[in-house]
């Protein structure tokens, strides 16, 4: 027998990207004794065409779980699943009609907890789009922009002949076909899943685009639409590094040893730092090397969870890049060295930025970023969109890691995104200078 439930919530709204309707929340929900709680990390979504697929965490001191279903939100929940498992599948008997409510209950011999109730809404298309991700054997636009793939599986009603791709900048609205093509002409992948590649040409750094397939028969009469999904092209190496270096000109401009002069006055530490606009901040600290700095200088700058950018500054679309990591700087007492670090960013694109592995005693492009003059002269970013340091080792998910010249510009005919006439090379558009964020 469950003891009674006494849950206390508080949720939260996450965006996840498949299906568009499914809604998940992030639950706090305990029972009478605050030491035993509810499942957290509680997702249900649609799986296949006639599952629910459902995953929580484990709760410490927990003898098992029970899981609860409804059909409506107004259905009677019942009993589905008992038992130890931290995950269940559900088969739907009728995917279309409602609604899928799911609960589950956390307990032991003396106490039980249970979540706020999940909901799952079947989409008469299964359809994913890519998000970022690296396409071999394609190119990419003027932009530095790749193409977007398009899944879906075929939705169960006869006579469908073509599929009419559809894209909109917008959600809801402003939709133009891209190509409607034969089903004739498309294969079937071994999961069962068509695709389509949009090349889109005019496709922009920092948008993301909303697509939706219309299922027409012979007489090209529509007999389904689907839902919207979303999906963005992966940036070239070269873009990535522009839009890194923009971001990151952007977070050291707000330093305040760093423009000090005369040189001895960049000595010191700023910690706390200054902070991201919208989150984390910038570690500062600049010492002498040697005997009374016979060895020249080092200065560690370590950026955490900075994020100065939202994508097309709308906080519902997510933050644009959010840098982790370290770019330090070694130089001699004429002013020449390297730098070293390695970055790791978040966001809209995933992806990490290597400036070298080791320090040099010498000017060496083999070892990053050099630096003469006071300023970067000369070698290469790595450059691995995509890529998660794992281990210490950079692990590419797929995207080949690429150096990119620390001084790369784009030619002088490539327009500036979305402000025709406008050139890249008139806005100074480089991986040393701020720039402009692309909308």
């Amino acid at each position: 027998m469950i003891p009674a439930l006494l849950c206390l919530f508080s949720a939260s709204c996450v965006d996840l990207l498949n299906p568009p309707d499914e809604y998940y929340y992030n639950v706090d929900s305990r029972s009478q004794n605050s030491s035993f709680s509810a499942p957290t990390g509680f997702n249900a979504w649609q799986a296949s065409e006639t599952e629910a697929e459902l995953k929580w965490n484990k709760v410490t001191g927990a003898i098992g779980y029970i899981v609860e279903y409804a059909l409506g939100e107004d259905g009677d929940y019942e009993e589905v699943y008992k038992g130890h498992n931290t995950f269940y599948t559900h088969q739907i008997s009728d995917p279309g009609a409602y609604k899928h409510f799911f609960r589950v209950t956390a307990y032991n011999s003396s106490e039980s907890a249970c979540t706020e109730p999940r909901s799952v809404k079947f989409q008469a298309v299964i359809m994913n789009a890519s998000e970022h991700e690296y396409l071999p054997g394609e190119e990419a636009n003027d932009n530095g922009v790749y193409p977007v793939k398009i899944k879906w599986k075929m939705p169960y009603i006869d006579g469908i002949a073509y599929v009419k791709i559809q894209r909109s900048e917008n959600s809801g609205s402003g939709f133009s076909t891209v190509e409607t093509v034969a089903i004739s002409s498309i294969f079937e992948d071994s999961d069962n899943f068509f695709s389509y590649t949009d090349r889109n040409a005019t496709a922009r750094v920092g948008k993301k685009y909303n697509y939706r397939i219309s299922f027409l028969n012979n007489s090209s009469q529509e007999l389904l639409i689907s839902e919207e999904i979303i999906g963005w092209g992966a940036l070239t190496h070269e873009r990535y590094m522009v839009e890194y270096n923009k971001i990151m000109n952007t977070a050291l401009g707000k330093l305040d040893y760093m423009y000090r002069t005369p040189d001895t006055s960049k000595l010191g530490t700023e910690n706390p730092g200054p902070k991201g606009d919208i989150s984390g901040n910038i570690y500062y600290s600049a010492g002498t090397v040697g005997f009374l700095g016979t060895g020249g200088a080092e200065i560690f700058i370590q950026l955490t969870n900075y994020c100065d950018f939202y994508i097309e500054n709308d906080p519902s679309k997510g933050a644009y890049f959010v840098l982790n990591g370290n770019s330090d700087t070694k130089s001699s007492m004429l002013a020449a060295g390297n730098m070293r670090g390695t970055m790791s960013i978040t966001g809209m694109y995933p992806g990490i930025v290597v400036y070298g592995t080791a320090w040099s005693t010498t000017v060496n492009a083999s070892a990053g970023i050099t630096i003469g003059s006071g300023k970067a002269n000369g070698g290469n970013y790595m450059i691995t969109p995509n890529g998660v340091v794992s281990n210490g080792e950079v692990i590419t998910n797929g995207f080949p890691s690429k150096p990119v010249k620390w001084n790369f510009d784009y030619p002088t005919a490539v327009e500036y995104p979305n402000e025709p006439g406008i050139f890249m090379a008139t806005r100074g558009y480089n991986a040393q200078s701020a720039g402009h964020l692309p909308w």
